[in-house]
């Protein structure tokens, strides 16, 4: 799901091998730190009209939040601010 923001694959290359609707949600799913915030940024992924998106963003944080060896104060706030979304 980071993938967009991790590497220099690009959406088109995503839709050529997956299709729209995976385009879309990888879309979705990637943050554009410098056009918005987290908390925005997670709205838009609540908001949007791609479940999987949502499924997969929820299950991230969770994994991150299991992981004591890297889990970080500021992770944790980060978290926590926007966690009351996914309920």
């Amino acid at each position: 799901h980071d993938v967009v923001e991790d590497s220099d694959v690009t959406l088109d290359e995503i839709e050529e091998k997956f299709g729209k609707y995976i385009r879309n949600c990888v879309n979705v799913l990637t943050h554009e730190k410098e056009f918005e915030t987290y908390p925005q940024y997670i709205d838009r992924v609540m908001n949007s009209n791609f479940p999987e998106a949502k499924v997969v963003k929820h299950a991230d944080m969770k994994d991150h939040l299991a992981q004591k060896e890297t889990l970080t104060p500021r992770l944790i706030y980060k978290y926590l601010e926007v966690i009351d979304r996914f309920i």
